[in-house]
This record gives C-alpha cells, structure tokens and sequence, in this order.
C-alpha cells in the first residue's frame, strides 16, 4: 500500500509519454491513484490491456487521449469501479481485442456508440458486471468478432443490436447471462449458421 501510495505521487501530468508504446498494466490494483494525466501523449501506445485494472477510485478525464494506434484495450478499465468519463471521441479503428474492457466497472455508463470497432474480434465479457451500462451501439459493425461470450451480462442493458452482423461469432455462451432488464428482438441471429458456433 505503500508503494502504491508513492507511485501514485510520483506520476504528473507533465511527463512526456510520447514515445511509449506500452501501457498495460501501470495502475493494475492501485487502489490509491486518483491524479490527472489526461495531457499525455499516447499517439504511440499500441496496449493498453489491463491499464486501470482494479485502479478503483480512477475516474480523472481522459478524453483528449490519442489511441489510434491501439490494438489491444482489453480489460482497460475492469474492475476500475469509479471510472465514468466519456471517451466516446476516441479512435479504436486498429483495435483487434476490446474483451473485458469495462468488466465490473460498475459506475461506467457514457455513449461508445460512434466508436469503430470494424477490426474488433474479441469482444468476450467486454461489459460483464458493467452494471448500470445502457448506451445505443447498434450501430457497431461487429463483422469481424468471434468472440462475445458474456458480452452483455449485465443488470441493466436493453438495446437493439437486433441489426449488428454476428455471423462471423463462433462463442456467444452466456451472452446475456444475468440481463435481467433486456427485452429486444434478436431474431436476427436465429438466421445465422450456428455451425460450429458455440452457444
């Protein structure tokens, strides 16, 4: 705790960040750090797995941060149980794994929906626990994911995704496990070829 506590007052701002392409990880379980680092340079990051993992009471604004160069987001803020700024603005057209990334953030509820995730193909549990997350992202283009399994088992989610092409998706096991609150047409994705998929 201790340790934790000074890395979290050793970390400004003003640090130049631009030619750091990997990020994952920096704050898993730091449970103390709260400070403002929304002005680095991240143009060159290529991962951010795991950054705010646990990063409990993290929740500073982001917004203005460049990860177009991103491939990998998962689990980014999971278990990152404060955080609830918007990103929406964000460039993830490179990003190939956003599975997990708001798992059990429980406060996390912004529109994504503008995001493209048109390169995505893991989405796995991606807002499992997320429990108060209800945004419109019907729009994704999701032709490219194999993976969603747990992807809306959360409380309070009820969009249409009926229109969203899943039928590249080989594992939607416990999907909508524990989504007490969805109640939308999917019979879209009855059409699909279940073969091999699993379910």
């Amino acid at each position: 705790m201790l340790l934790a506590n000074l890395a979290s007052q050793l970390i400004h701002d003003s640090w130049d960040m631009s030619e750091v392409t990997d990020m994952s990880g920096l704050f898993h379980q730091n449970l103390l750090f709260y400070e403002y680092i929304g002005s680095w340079d991240t143009s060159n990051v290529t991962n951010v797995n795991s950054m705010f993992f646990l990063a409990i009471n993290f929740s500073q604004d982001i917004r203005r941060w460049d990860i177009s160069n991103a491939t990998d987001i998962s689990s980014m803020f999971c278990g990152a149980k404060a955080f609830n700024k918007y990103i929406g603005g964000w460039n993830v057209s490179k990003v190939t794994d956003i599975s997990e990334m708001f798992r059990c953030a429980i406060k996390f509820n912004r529109d994504i929906g503008q995001w493209d995730v048109s390169n995505v193909t893991e989405m796995g549990r991606m807002f499992q626990h997320a429990s108060i997350f209800n945004q419109d992202i019907g729009q994704w283009d999701v032709s490219n994911v194999i993976d969603t399994r747990g992807m809306f088992s959360a409380l309070w989610f009820n969009q249409d995704i009926g229109k969203c092409n899943v039928s590249n998706v080989r594992n939607m096991s416990e999907m909508f496990y524990g989504a007490i609150a969805f109640n939308q047409n999917i019979g879209r994705y009855i059409q699909c070829d279940f073969h091999g998929m699993n379910v």
